[in-house]
């Protein structure tokens, strides 16, 4: 898996959860991506 399409994979997650539920997952998921992380907190 790319990490484009893991980031991506996570954002549709999160959207579709509403974020607050999938935020913890996706940061510790994709630790070297710092959106991921801005969008975490």
């Amino acid at each position: 898996m790319s990490v484009a399409h893991v980031a991506r994979f996570a954002e549709a997650r999160s959207r579709s959860t509403g974020g607050a539920t999938a935020t913890p997952k996706a940061t510790a998921s994709s630790k070297p991506k710092p959106k991921r992380v801005d969008l975490g907190f």
